[in-house]
């Protein structure tokens, strides 16, 4: 575009020149040979009936395409050296940023792999057993709902109600003699193989049974093993994987924060207790058609009947230790032949202690860091709504 403009331009001046009256000269009767055959670049197409002064000013014409064609040649040579030098220092400028625009659509696109395999994947954490999660997003259909709601007897007979009542003296004293029984409870990992009567665990399991539970659904299931040799498989699997856990699984801080209690993977107890109670929380329950049954707050169910256990166990002199072993609990239910809809909640090897057993030297806190009593601002709302009365009274008058 721009060699036809200054073309154009060399045209207008010839014909400025030639006018007087003469015929405009056409351009169109010229034509420039390609570059590289010098000698040819002649004017073609000659006319004899032009003039000599159009034969002289085509020559001109001829000789300044030459010269424009040349000078056009270098200006795009020197624009194309400018450039490359231009580009020339800029190189590794651009070849940093190209890297960096290649990092951070990798990252990006790693990162929404990632997120999209988190949010197909149900959220884990290394120190929460899936046996130990709550199973109250377990849902019925439609359907199975209903017939769940219509199996429930809906005319459960009320009975009235006695309770025994003591004076305020003796329940002070009952209450006193409960919280020093329970203060010496402590977990005992030291037990000897000395015989328990079985009468005594049977009763001890009755009184956990005697927790409430969502919609009195009872979801609980207490598995004592005596047999030694059942004992000892149990002992095995717990072992085997709690040195997994306090090697990979609970990471150097749960460790480090259990290394004052002088506990490890080693699980003697799990041999020398004359009984383990293995309690399982039911997810859901069975109908007598086969269909399920749900289990409104399992857990929450189940560890209050846990809470109640301990205390009777502690009420008849026997020790245990809590023990929830962590990724045992699939190995476990199938040893022991429970359904699917059990779940390992926690394993209690029960027993007394030995007589050069040892606990930490800990204490416990104080009533007024674990209870907050509202007795003020009972009051202070008292006053403030007879203060607002009075105000009310005295608009009245």
């Amino acid at each position: 575009m721009r060699r036809r403009t200054l073309i154009q331009k060399n045209f207008d001046k010839l014909n400025k020149l030639l006018g007087n009256g003469r015929r405009q000269f056409n351009r169109n009767k010229c034509k420039v040979l390609p570059r590289g055959s010098r000698r040819q670049k002649t004017v073609t197409q000659w006319n004899s009936e032009n003039t000599k002064d159009e034969y002289e000013g085509l020559r001109i014409i001829s000789f300044m395409f030459n010269m424009e064609e040349k000078l056009l040649n270098l200006e795009g040579r020197l624009h194309i050296s400018i450039v490359m030098a231009f580009f020339s220092s800029l190189t590794p400028v651009f070849i940093a940023i190209i890297c960096v625009l290649i990092g951070a659509l990798l990252k990006k696109i790693n990162g929404e792999k990632e997120k999209s395999e988190t949010e197909s994947k149900p959220l884990s954490r290394p120190w929460v057993d899936e046996d130990l999660k709550d199973g109250n997003d377990h849902h019925l259909e439609e359907e199975e709902a209903d017939e769940v709601w219509r199996g429930l007897d809906e005319n459960v007979a009320h009975v009235p109600f006695f309770a025994e009542r003591y004076s305020e003296a003796e329940m002070i004293k009952r209450s006193q003699m409960l919280y020093e029984l329970l203060n010496k409870r402590r977990s005992v990992r030291f037990l000897s193989d000395e015989p328990v009567p079985r009468e005594v665990i049977d009763n001890v399991i009755r009184t956990a049974g005697t927790s409430p539970s969502g919609a009195h659904t009872e979801p609980w299931t207490f598995v004592v093993v005596q047999d030694p040799c059942l004992k000892h498989k149990i002992r095995e699997i717990v072992e085997e994987e709690e040195e997994i856990n306090y090697k990979k699984r609970m990471g150097d801080r749960w460790v480090n924060d259990l290394k004052r209690f002088r506990t490890n993977w080693i699980k003697e107890y799990l041999d020398t207790a004359p009984y383990l109670i293995l309690i399982f929380k039911q997810i859901y329950g069975k109908l007598p058609n086969g269909k399920k049954k749900t289990h409104y707050y399992n857990e929450i169910s189940v560890s209050i009947a846990c809470g109640i256990l301990l205390a009777a166990l502690q009420n008849v002199g026997l020790y245990t230790v809590t023990s929830t072993p962590l990724n045992c609990g699939p190995q476990l239910r199938v040893l022991l032949q429970r359904p699917a809809n059990e779940k390992l909640l926690l394993l209690l090897p029960v027993g007394y202690p030995k007589k050069d057993a040892t606990v930490p030297a800990l204490t416990r806190k104080p009533l007024e860091d674990i209870m907050v009593l509202m007795v003020w601002f009972a009051l202070w709302v008292r006053c403030c709504m007879n203060s607002g009365a009075s105000d009310d009274n005295l608009q009245r008058k």
